[in-house]
């Protein structure tokens, strides 16, 4: 089946060798830039095509688009795929530059489509341009089409106003004439010289002066602009005429400095001093005008001298500091109240709760910047005086004032140890050392087998009594000092133990060294002396320490044994050493050696050949090893008895 074509010529079965023929529906045609293929052909069971590929049937179009003053043209109804129209514009018409360009439409399959879109807009052409006053006109000629631009300029002697429209070319816009920049320039004509004012300098402008041209006018030094005269200080070229800005001004003479006022600054004016300049004083910071002196504070500059407002000038007098605070003292109020604090004001004080007067003033006023008067002298009251302890206080009572006195003295049982009787209240601080009693200390102990020394009685505070332990004792804990302390005697009392006379030296061992070594021949309570044993001899077990307790030599729980080192082993009869645990000398105690028939020997009883080394003695381990000469174990063979062997070996 082929879209939108309507089959002709055969119908079902198809045969081989039926022919179908295909045509467009109405409204369609085929697509003249496509196939050509109309009918097919079955053969053998195939379709095949007269002239493939196949027709496609496109739709036609209906009307083309219309276009404003434009006519069509190479096309007629109805349009068929791909008819072209083409457009051009009424007469006193054209296409508008900068619009589209597309003027040809193409029917494709029902769709109307332009070759270059969008498409031209014809516009209008104009009439005459505007014509305007003393102006030419430049660029243009008729037929005025769409886009066309005309130029204009002033006749010579005249010049665009400045301040009218700046419009000096129109262009053809679909008929109408439209200014580049609304509204149209107008032309104005020059001026002749401008005018002359006395003392002045003119500027701003030069000949030939133009329509809108300004001339500015500026009082030559020295001189400057009344402000009570005219303003107009510049004229403006206005079409032939030059016309003031306001009534001419008058230049008058400037003046000097103006006058100094001691502690003031000037404001207002500034050098240099024109006529009518007004210069006003005022105090600087921390001044201000004297209420008994001058009121000027203004001058006035009246072409070349100064003139006071109301004379005499003002005096400036200065401001206080704040008023002082005495210690102990507050200000009630002052009138003016500060701050600032001004000239002639004054400040009323009181002394603090808890605080007593004792001079001064209790106003004072301010004067050019002193504060005058005595300024208020307030002392603190002091707290309840110190109570030391072991000691009475007699000859105050409170409120305890500055100049208050107290008198101190210690309790029988109390001593003075520092300090002073007196204490006196100066501005709430009690002024002296306060006192200070301490109990006298009991006598000192005296501890076993120690010497005191240094010390007697009465025990003061800080006495110090010097303790050493007795000859033949030596110090083991404790302070070689006691001292007293309000009473008590600080310090821990010496602790001595009795030396020992020098360690014991046994012939099984030999004194190594004592730690503490001390002096010569001194062994104090705790001296530990380290042993070893002595030569030829073994250490066995036990501890290898003696120490020194009180006097005495202590050993520990298990005390150092030493055993005698054996001689070389003696063989037993007709045996030879076989091996020793150690191999050679010395054979300390539990030594081992062990025994063997000799050459020549058979052992003929005792299992045992081992001794051990005892405390220096050789012992058998055993039953007895016995060796007979080998010439007798042929005897045995013929039954000799042991008791014959045991004779013939004894």
């Amino acid at each position: 089946m082929l879209d939108y074509a309507d089959l002709d010529g055969c119908v079902a079965p198809y045969k081989h060798g039926d022919e179908c023929t295909y045509h467009c529906f109405d409204g369609f045609c085929p697509d003249p830039d496509g196939g050509t293929g109309d009918m097919a052909t079955c053969d053998d069971g195939v379709w095949v095509w007269n002239n493939p590929p196949p027709i496609e049937c496109k739709m036609d179009c209906g009307p083309p688009p219309m276009l404003d003053y434009a006519d069509l043209d190479g096309c007629v109804a109805p349009f068929k795929h791909g008819d072209e129209c083409t457009y051009h514009c009424f007469d006193g018409f054209c296409p508008d530059p900068d619009g589209g360009t597309g003027d040809m439409v193409t029917c494709d399959d029902g769709i109307w489509v332009w070759n270059n879109p969008p498409p031209i807009e014809c516009k209008m052409d104009c009439g005459p341009p505007p014509m305007l006053d003393y102006a030419d006109l430049d660029g243009c000629v008729a037929p005025f089409k769409h886009g066309d631009e005309c130029t204009y300029h002033c006749f010579a002697g005249f010049c665009p106003d400045p301040d009218g429209g700046t419009g000096d070319m129109v262009t053809c816009d679909d008929g109408v004439w439209v200014w580049n920049n609304p509204p149209p320039i107008e032309c104005k004509m020059d001026c002749g010289p401008p005018p002359m004012l006395a003392n002045t300098n003119r500027g701003g402008c030069v000949g030939p002066f133009k329509h809108g041209d300004k001339c500015t006018y500026t009082c030559i030094a020295g001189f400057c602009p009344d402000p009570d005269g005219g303003t107009g200080d510049m004229v403006t070229c206005d079409d032939g005429n030059w016309v003031w800005n306001n009534f001419p001004m008058v230049c008058k003479q400037e003046c000097g400095a103006p006058p100094v006022l001691a502690n003031t600054i000037r404001g207002g004016c500034l050098a240099p001093f024109k006529h009518g300049e007004v210069c006003t004083y005022t105090c600087i910071a921390g001044f201000c005008p004297d209420p008994d002196g001058g009121a000027g504070d203004m001058v006035i500059c009246n072409n070349g001298i100064w003139f006071w407002n109301n004379p005499p000038p003002m005096e400036c007098k200065k401001d206080c500091d704040p008023p002082p605070t005495p210690d102990c003292a507050s200000i009630l109020f002052c009138n003016p109240p500060g701050p600032p604090y001004k000239h002639g004001a004054n400040c009323l004080y009181d002394c603090d709760a808890g605080s007593t007067e004792v001079g001064g003033n209790d106003m004072l006023t301010c004067n050019d910047g002193f504060w005058i008067g005595v300024p208020l002298d307030c002392k603190k009251d002091c707290v309840a005086p110190p109570m030391p302890d072991c000691a009475t206080v007699a000859g105050c009572i409170a409120p305890y004032t500055h100049g208050e006195v107290c008198n101190y003295q210690c309790d029988f049982w109390c001593y003075e140890f520092l300090g002073d009787n007196l204490l006196t209240c100066i501005d709430g601080v009690w002024i002296g050392t306060p006192l200070v009693c301490l109990l006298y200390c009991p006598a000192p102990p005296l501890p076993l087998d120690t010497i005191r020394s240094l010390c007697v009685a009465p025990y003061t505070h800080g006495e110090m009594c010097d303790y050493d332990c007795k000859p033949g004792y030596s110090k083991t804990g404790g302070d070689d000092m006691l001292t007293c302390n309000n009473g008590v005697w600080d310090g821990d009392e010496l602790e001595c133990k009795e030396d020992c006379e020098p360690p014991p030296e046994p012939e099984d061992r030999d004194l190594i060294n004592c730690d503490p070594t001390g002096p010569p021949a001194i062994y104090p309570h705790g001296t530990g002396c380290y042993y070893e044993c002595a030569e030829g001899y073994t250490y066995d077990s036990g501890n290898d320490t003696l120490t020194c307790n009180n006097g005495e030599w202590e050993e520990s729980d298990e005390p150092l044994y030493c055993k005698p080192n054996c001689e070389e082993p003696t063989a037993p009869a007709n045996t030879v050493l076989d091996s020793c645990t150690p191999p050679a000398p010395p054979y300390y105690h539990g030594a081992e050696c062990t025994f063997k028939c000799a050459v020549g020997y058979t052992k003929v009883s005792g299992g045992d050949n081992m001794m051990t080394c005892r405390g220096g003695t050789w012992l058998l381990v055993g039953e007895q090893l016995l060796c007979a000469p080998s010439e007798y174990l042929a005897i045995a063979a013929r039954k000799v008895t042991v008791s014959n062997l045991k004779c013939a070996q004894s």
